[in-house]
């Protein structure tokens, strides 16, 4: 865990390196992507949990867009979904805010193995292509 906790502070080092060069379209993708594989690392040391206070979502870039995240929420004792605002800020379905002490991203919804629903993410000839394979019931 230590040895994680070193690359990390490599990662921010660097991150502040890239900072003094200059270049804004440079840094802005740098700085996003140090910002991932600080999230990858942090995941893997905290079962996929994140503290809140050492990084926080991106925020929406829409004001009535908030995405839903798993989070603990300061003194409860099992973690709930609550939505993250474009400033900041943790809600809930009516409003209310919530001091979030950590967070993760919602897991991929549960597609059933027989179902013949073509996933999304890919073109439909291919998951025509992937069923002809998939014998799984």
């Amino acid at each position: 865990m230590q040895e994680l906790e070193k690359i990390l502070e490599e990662i921010d080092h660097e991150k502040d390196l890239s900072l003094k060069l200059g270049d804004d379209g440079y840094i802005a993708g740098a700085l996003d992507m140090a910002n991932a594989i600080k999230d990858i690392i942090r995941k893997h040391m905290n079962d996929g949990w994140i503290p809140s206070n050492k990084h926080l979502p991106k925020a929406p870039e829409m004001e009535d867009e908030y995405p839903e995240f798993n989070v603990m929420i300061e003194g409860a004792k099992t973690p709930t979904t609550l939505q993250y605002s474009h400033d900041g800020v943790w809600v809930d379905d009516y409003g209310n805010v919530y001091n979030v002490i950590a967070w993760q991203p919602l897991p991929e919804p549960y597609i059933p193995r027989n179902q013949n629903k073509p996933d999304e993410r890919y073109p439909e000839w291919r998951a025509k292509l992937l069923n002809k394979f998939d014998r799984r019931e």
